[in-house]
């Protein structure tokens, strides 16, 4: 018969011998941090910056996975490993959270190999994960230059990309699941931009002069870049921690080519350094709506103390292979021929719509819809391409009166939230205010486009003859200069009809010759 002592012996090496439990399995976790939902975190080229997350389990020990649930799941870290009480934390390294950027998604640690698709048990924080680039020249004489930016704005339920001005503005306007984050096809691929070359002539002409800003400058032609007096571009982003709306300031000064303005395109030759054109534009961008809508303002202004006119066609180019337009005023979706032009409504603002697939439903969440929405009554609205469209100024500037070109852009994927969009866009958009100008001095056609540049109008005009201004000057004006009026206030003029009291001395005669 085995003695006691003989079985207890077998017992304590069977148990030495039987392998370690793994740990006990987690059912549930929370995040801890980030500590808001939803939380922004802006990824700062070329730095970058690591993310700390931590949580807890309830209590078992098992190993997890991090995960970035969204539009492309990824597990961020296979390895994290609470401790008894069920407390973990984890360090994403600089290029962990680069790969993660630009992309909101639903962050939240499970078992590893889960499939992560329990919310509840294993619940998160939405992160919008945003990103920021600036692009300077690299060598040569101008080395280090700004002349570029570009910055991925991720939010809830949209998302756009923003480059400089003359390069492409708004690089992409995507819709987000809410539930998903599966983002769509973009609504507006290129949008409020200013081409370097447009039919012929820069995207802008100061004093029927081509102008470009920097990075169409220094991006004219190969070299272009470190011609003498390309001047810096200047950009700053403030993101509201909360939202993730996005506020965007750019300043761009305006360059001509030296010692020829007037080839297009430029060459090596025609521009072997950049020259001030006199004027700058002070670009502020406002993207709202959960990442569904952007409000611009482009102010454009002298730097020389003279009198400029601005000549500018933005670009608005349209998502989807065979994208429709409709114009409200005018008729329902079409398509449209190269060349077309579009009369403005009577009045503004003004909003028109538009669709990257003539045949997707209402709700598409791969195909968005878009609307544009204008402030002012442009001087033409004109199609370049089938999917790209025209919006030409003409205005006049003062060194005392900016001009100011606003403009908005909303992409949903339903008529419902896109008409409630449009709405809002118009309400944040106009009517706008008159800042009346002082005209007095003036051609009755110079008055003229100064008031429209200070979103006046001409009221009534008077006629009297003056012993000081010439025909068809203006001799006084009904409001004072910086007057504040509603927005397309008409202000009444009086011209001189003809200059009196001013004869020329007659010429003295010769002495006749005896």
């Amino acid at each position: 018969m085995t003695s006691l002592r003989t079985l207890l012996s077998l017992a304590v090496a069977a148990a030495l011998a039987a392998p370690v439990a793994a740990g006990a399995a987690v059912t549930a976790t929370t995040i801890s941090q980030p500590v808001t939902d939803p939380s922004v975190l802006v990824f700062v080229e070329p730095a970058g910056l690591a993310l700390t997350v931590s949580g807890t389990s309830n209590g078992g020990t098992g190993r997890l996975d991090l995960r970035c649930e969204g539009a492309a799941t990824a597990v961020v870290d296979d390895n994290v490993r609470p401790t008894a009480t069920g407390v973990w934390t984890t360090t994403l390294s600089t290029a962990a959270v680069s790969k993660l950027t630009p992309r909101t998604c639903f962050l939240h640690a499970v078992p590893h190999g889960n499939a992560g698709t329990n919310h509840t048990a294993f619940a998160g924080k939405r992160v919008m994960f945003q990103r920021s680039r600036v692009t300077a020249v690299v060598g040569g004489p101008n080395n280090g230059v700004p002349f570029d930016f570009r910055y991925w704005a991720p939010q809830l339920l949209g998302r756009s990309i923003w480059q400089s001005v003359s390069n492409c503005g708004l690089a992409g306007a995507s819709t987000i699941s809410p539930t998903t984050f599966h983002t769509s096809a973009s609504a507006f691929p290129c949008a409020g931009f200013i081409a370097p070359v447009t039919s012929g002539r820069a995207g802008v002409l100061i004093d029927h002069i081509n102008a470009y800003m920097p990075a169409a400058a220094a991006l004219l032609f190969n070299g272009s870049a470190n011609a003498l007096g390309l001047l810096a571009s200047q950009t700053s982003v403030a993101t509201d921690p909360s939202t993730g709306n996005v506020l965007i300031r750019e300043t761009e000064n305006l360059l001509r080519c030296s010692p020829d303005a007037a080839t297009v395109p430029a060459t090596p030759l025609t521009c072997s350094s950049f020259v001030a054109a006199g004027v700058k534009l002070d670009r502020l961008i406002i993207q709202q709506g959960d990442g569904r809508q952007a409000l611009v303002t482009d102010t454009w202004s002298a730097t020389d103390g003279r009198h400029h006119q601005v000549d500018v066609f933005y670009e608005d180019r349209l998502g989807g292979t065979a994208p429709v337009v409709s114009f409200p005023w005018a008729g329902g979706f079409t398509s449209y021929p190269p060349g077309f032009t579009q009369a403005p409504p009577p009045t503004a603002p003004f909003s028109f719509f538009t669709r990257s697939s003539p045949s997707a439903p209402d709700g598409d969440v791969n195909n968005p819809q878009g609307a544009i929405t204008l402030q002012d009554r442009p001087t033409a609205l004109r199609f370049r391409t089938g999917a790209a469209i025209w919006t030409q100024y003409v205005r006049t500037l003062t060194p005392e009166t900016p001009t100011h070109i606003s403009f908005g852009f909303s992409w949903a994927t339903a008529q419902a939230e896109l008409t409630t969009l449009i709405g809002q866009a118009e309400r944040a958009l106009g009517p706008t205010h008159c800042l009346v100008p002082n005209v007095v001095g003036r051609t009755l056609v110079d008055s003229k486009r100064l008031l429209l540049a200070g979103h006046c109008k001409v009221g009534k005009i008077k006629y009297a003859t003056s012993k000081v201004r010439r025909k068809d000057r203006v001799i006084q004006q009904g409001h004072r200069p910086a007057t504040t009026l509603a927005g397309g206030s008409g202000v009444t003029l009086l011209v001189s009809s003809r200059l009196i009291g001013k004869t020329s001395a007659k010429p003295k005669s010769k002495p006749s010759s005896s």
